[in-house]
């Protein structure tokens, strides 16, 4: 398999009800769009974090770690120490 462009998104959320397929469907159309990549080649990952673990998990593993990769950072103060 040749690997052109193949998007992957990962997105982590507090545990609840949500229409995965809607959810699904609006994510693959703006990736295509901005991306110029059919449904096929894009991933979608959602991972539920508990509310106690966000802190650890994603404010220190994911945002603080990894800001320099943030396109969009969160409304609320997470550079607390």
């Amino acid at each position: 398999m040749e690997w052109l462009f193949v998007p992957h998104i990962d997105i982590y959320s507090f545990p609840r009800e949500i229409d995965k397929l809607k959810l699904t469907l609006d994510i693959l159309n703006c990736i295509n769009n901005n991306f110029q990549v059919g449904d096929n080649d894009v991933s979608i990952s959602l991972i539920k974090i508990l509310e106690k673990d966000w802190s650890r998990v994603i404010i220190d593993e994911k945002i603080i770690k990894n800001s320099k990769f943030l396109i969009k950072e969160p409304g609320y103060d997470f550079k607390k120490g």
